[in-house]
């Protein structure tokens, strides 16, 4: 087996603990990655933070949209409000 290709890259992985992970509310990457596939909304919310609505939908899939609601609270205020903002008008499209 191969190392994963993007892991092996320190710089890259310090720039993604930095932006994804620098209040610590996950030990590790690992953990952080995991919390994503099982739906949490902190987890969630610091994606979609961080990358936005439709770039965090395309790194995890529809649950950005279908679970808005349950997370949007973790978002800081002027970010909740930009995203809330973009999920009615997809909602208005659906």
């Amino acid at each position: 087996m191969n190392p994963l290709p993007l892991i092996e890259d320190k710089e890259y992985v310090s720039s993604l603990k930095a932006s994804l992970l620098w209040d610590r509310l996950y030990p590790d990457f690992e953990d952080f990655v995991i919390a994503l596939v099982q739906k949490n909304a902190r987890a969630t919310a610091r994606l979609v933070e961080v990358y936005g609505l439709f770039q965090a939908s395309t790194l995890v899939g529809n649950v950005v949209w279908k679970n808005f609601q349950k997370y949007k609270k973790y978002l800081p205020p002027v970010r909740r409000k930009q995203c809330e903002q973009l999920w009615n008008l997809q909602q208005n499209l659906v």
